[in-house]
């Protein structure tokens, strides 16, 4: 059996990564996408992935000759064309509660609606845009200040167990699926939002602004701009407005008041770089009073450094265990995979101090995981000639 897997990102290198472990008897075929660098960014290179595992490249075309092979679209950035495959296995993961949101821009159009839920679908690729036989389907709640670079790591995280979930029954072909209902449907196409030239419309009510800017809010690619300044999140105040709509009403560090149709809102100047600077050797009191909007906690900067990595990597214990108490990742990771604990370990090396390795594991540390060059912990510290540092980990390798 032949599998081919086109597409991109975290969802098309954890997919085929599952598969190597866990199918036999299997050859995996790739494609990537045209706008693949081979580089890991804020997502890995699913063409970088594929060379380091001797993975072969194969063309579109060449995929629509082969058979007795399944073709799965993860992200693809190409319309394939079910009439020129030799075989009916061909699907798709989407990002949406189809038959809601077909086409493109899922990761802004469910905020802009105001929706209550969103979710992912796997469906059979027909000669429609996403209107294939649904197989299976997640779906789950959107948070109220939900942003488009939020919502997209879900739909990563929840297409990518529901492809896993799903693999075998692909393969041997003990899948069922239903046909796609007309009710409820739309459709977006790429022309329905400009990306080259976002603009905040301001002669809006105070709540549509708001979902607006978290519509927009995708820090590897943008952030909104009002009045000249990157807004990173925002909230609606208690008072009615009285100036004109998009007024600047008022600026304060760091906060724009602005007046819209109905009541006044209050902008938030996006600020990382300072919250990165704090998390080095701040306390939790100074970090709080940076901090505008809790979820900029959970961003990353072009590197992959998120706040719980910069305080992991300084030594900074207590604000790490704040930032897990309000959601923050105890095992996040930078762009090559480095996780908090592999931070640590070189905080530890450098300061010579070992009295809280405890601590972090306790917070759920995991070092039993690989970074992207297929690296634990363990085997950075084995390769030192640290004794010290050696010792402080012995009592919790398994």
């Amino acid at each position: 059996m032949n599998i081919v897997i086109a597409g991109k990102n975290n969802i098309a290198v954890n997919v085929t990564e599952w598969i190597l472990k866990n199918i036999k008897d299997v050859n995996i075929y790739a494609i990537f996408n045209k706008n693949d660098s081979g580089i890991d960014h804020g997502q890995r290179s699913f063409k970088k992935f594929c060379h380091d595992k001797k993975i072969k490249e194969i063309s579109l075309n060449e995929s629509y000759q082969m058979e007795d092979s399944i073709f799965l679209s993860l992200e693809f950035d190409r319309i394939v064309k079910p009439a020129l495959f030799s075989h009916e296995k061909i699907f798709n993961i989407h990002f949406s509660s189809l038959p809601k949101y077909k086409g493109m821009f899922t990761s802004a159009w469910p905020i802009l609606n105001n929706e209550s839920h969103s979710g992912v679908t796997l469906h059979k690729i027909d000669s429609g845009i996403d209107t294939g036989p649904i197989i299976a389907q997640k779906n789950f709640k959107l948070d109220y200040d939900e942003t488009a670079k939020s919502l997209y790591l879900k739909y990563i995280k929840l297409g990518t167990e529901l492809v896993i979930s799903n693999i075998e029954r692909l393969l041997d072909d003990s899948y069922t699926c239903s046909q796609q209902s007309s009710e409820n449907s739309s459709y977006y196409s790429k022309a329905s939002i400009n990306y080259e030239n976002i603009k905040i419309d301001l002669n809006k009510t105070a709540f549509e602004i708001i979902k607006q800017i978290n519509a927009f809010t995708f820090r590897d690619y943008q952030l909104p701009v009002v009045h000249g300044v990157r807004i990173y999140g925002g909230s609606i105040l208690k008072q009615k407005s009285t100036a004109r709509p998009g007024v600047l009403v008022k600026r304060e560090e760091k906060k724009l008041k602005i007046a819209t149709i109905d009541y006044d809102v209050e902008l938030y100047e996006d600020n990382f770089d300072d919250i990165l600077e704090v998390c080095k050797f701040g306390t939790v009191d100074e970090l709080k009073k940076k901090v505008c909007t809790d979820r900029i906690l959970i961003e990353k900067n072009e590197k992959g450094w998120s706040p719980i990595i910069v305080a992991a990597y300084n030594g900074n214990v207590s604000l790490v265990r704040w930032l897990v108490e309000i959601g923050a990742d105890i095992n996040d990771r930078n762009n090559n995979g480095t996780t908090v604990i592999m931070y640590y370990k070189d905080y530890m090396s450098r300061s010579r101090d070992f009295s809280r390795l405890k601590e972090l594991i306790n917070l759920g540390a995991d070092l039993s995981l690989t970074d992207y060059a297929g690296k634990t912990v363990f085997d950075y510290i084995n390769n030192s000639s640290d004794s010290l540092l050696i010792n402080a980990f012995d009592g919790f390798r398994k």
